[in-house]
């Protein structure tokens, strides 16, 4: 029993190839892109309507936009059943006003945490996110990826530094 628990563990990671996205779809706001990207075939969220609310109702709070063309809206949830993070990159860029006066993201990762895992997960992926992304070397890396591919890699570090 134990076996099969490290086995199912080791196969549930937070960030997935296919939540590891390039879009060219042109979105009118960031309410419409979170809704939209909400919605996408996601194995961790048992209610995407509810997921889509949550995370809208934490950009009303304050908004995610964190420079360099980079946004994480992110939102602790029961609509949620496993944490993970999807990547978006706009290669049209979205409209994502916020009290910066920066008016578009190139870059989305969009955070989903199970609320009983509660604040404690939704900060270390924030952390670790965040601190690489505040690293020059990784961030030009990261911003300037050809693929999605390339991208899930990048991100598969990231997830390795915080199992260490």
């Amino acid at each position: 029993m134990d076996e099969q628990y490290r086995y199912r563990r080791k196969e549930t990671k937070m960030f997935a190839k296919e939540l590891t996205i390039f879009t060219d779809k042109v979105y009118h706001d960031k309410y419409e892109a979170i809704e939209d990207i909400a919605h996408l075939p996601n194995e961790f969220v048992n209610n995407s309507d509810e997921y889509a609310k949550a995370v809208i109702a934490r950009e009303n709070v304050i908004a995610t936009y964190i420079g360099y063309g980079i946004a994480i809206p992110h939102a602790i949830s029961a609509a949620v059943n496993q944490a993970f993070v999807i990547y978006v990159k706009f290669l049209n860029g979205c409209p994502w006003a916020n009290e910066d006066g920066e008016d578009r993201v190139d870059h989305m990762m969009m955070i989903g945490v199970p609320a009983d895992k509660g604040s404690t997960q939704h900060l270390k992926i924030l952390a670790e996110l965040s601190k690489n992304l505040m690293h020059e070397d990784f961030r030009e890396k990261f911003l300037n990826t050809k693929s999605p591919e390339e991208s899930y890699e990048l991100l598969k570090s990231i997830e390795k530094e915080m199992e260490a």
